[in-house]
């Protein structure tokens, strides 16, 4: 089976035991080909760095892709709408079994729907790690972020997933409060 993850809001770093390293591990060690989608961000010596756009095979046979972002005004701006090229191409390229998206805030969501809509038998996952604790911490970011860019991209992407997975009960109530995530669609994702 073709696993593509996709984390552009994440930092995936080889080695580190993240959600996102661990759920690779456990598809390639059952046998899966497996891509993951980054942004171009690591850690390294306990800092977040920019890293360059690449495509590159992993020692544990993973794909990663890590894709530039589209740098739209300063960063503080662009690291937060998170728009990025070429994520439909890559998955008709993939043409993946799964999607695993880790999160939904990202503009490249919208490829995630459209290649749904084009490629009907794929199945397309979403989690989120996401409450008032740790996100929509100020004024602006709740209400412009949150209430109205990233719900707009939760509505477009609700009827096109299987599963909205949430790793806490913080994230559940945030998710639907905000967001608008139907309580069927959602599951307790530990």
């Amino acid at each position: 089976m073709k696993i593509v993850f996709i984390g552009l809001c994440s930092t995936y770093t080889e080695g580190m035991t993240y959600q996102e390293n661990l759920l690779v591990q456990v598809a390639i060690k059952a046998g899966h080909e497996v891509v993951f989608v980054s942004n171009p961000e690591e850690y390294k010596n306990g800092e977040i760095i920019e890293t360059e756009a690449s495509d590159s095979m992993l020692a544990n046979g993973m794909r990663l892709i890590r894709l530039p972002y589209v740098k739209i005004g300063f960063p503080a701006l662009y690291k937060k709408i998170r728009v990025f090229r070429g994520v439909y191409n890559i998955l008709k390229s993939i043409h993946p079994d799964i999607i695993y998206c880790h999160n939904h805030h990202y503009l490249p969501i919208i490829d995630v729907v459209k290649y749904k809509k084009n490629f009907s038998d794929v199945k397309v996952y979403v989690d989120t790690h996401v409450n008032e604790y740790n996100s929509a911490s100020n004024w602006i970011s709740k209400m412009f972020l949150h209430r109205i860019y990233y719900r707009y991209l939760a509505k477009r992407m609700i009827p096109n997933i299987e599963k909205y997975y949430y790793v806490g009960e913080a994230e559940k109530i945030f998710s639907q409060k905000i967001y608008g995530v139907p309580e069927g669609l959602m599951e307790y994702y530990p």
